[in-house]
């Protein structure tokens, strides 16, 4: 796995093989501890990565894929480049699990539809999940803003709540 670096946008390539979920994990460690993404969001987006990583590497033993992301830190999206269109096919149906003929993909991406705000098929057959983060970052301002206040009001504040501060 390449290194990420302090940026907002981030390219990751990722080679098939069962021991690179790994790689995968950390992608996501990383990419949560630089956008102070708390547990539950980090939950979410590292079961829909790999969910996504364990789909392609059935459909694609030898080959790479690429994972990038971008943040405007209200949505993050994930683009996903290295699918054929086999399991494109597979990710854009919509999924009704009461349906006989469901399998191990279909039940992947059930799982990735619930767990994420949007999955979305781009025209050159990459696969982007999107993740609505904005109220993790509303709750950081609006508890700062407090506690600032309470500052220069001469009250006594002793701890700053952290992202994994569950309310």
């Amino acid at each position: 796995m390449k290194n990420m670096n302090p940026k907002n946008d981030q390219i990751v390539t990722v080679h098939s093989n069962r021991n690179n979920i790994h790689d995968i994990e950390q992608f996501a460690e990383t990419l949560c501890d630089h956008l102070m993404i708390n547990e539950t969001y980090f939950g979410n987006i590292l079961t829909s990565l790999s969910e996504l990583y364990h789909i392609w590497n059935i459909s694609n033993p030898s080959d790479s894929i690429k994972l990038i992301y971008h943040t405007d830190f209200k949505t993050l999206n994930i683009i996903i480049d290295g699918f054929d269109q086999k399991i494109i096919d597979q990710i854009n149906i919509p999924e009704n699990l009461d349906h006989e003929e469901h399998g191990m993909v279909s039940d992947k991406v059930f799982v990735i539809q619930r767990l994420t705000d949007s999955i979305v098929i781009n025209e050159d057959n990459s696969v982007q999940i999107s993740f609505d983060i904005s109220a993790i970052h509303n709750r950081i301002y609006h508890e700062r803003a407090r506690l600032l206040r309470a500052y220069h009001n001469g009250v006594n504040v002793t701890k700053v709540a952290s992202n994994d501060d569950h309310v």
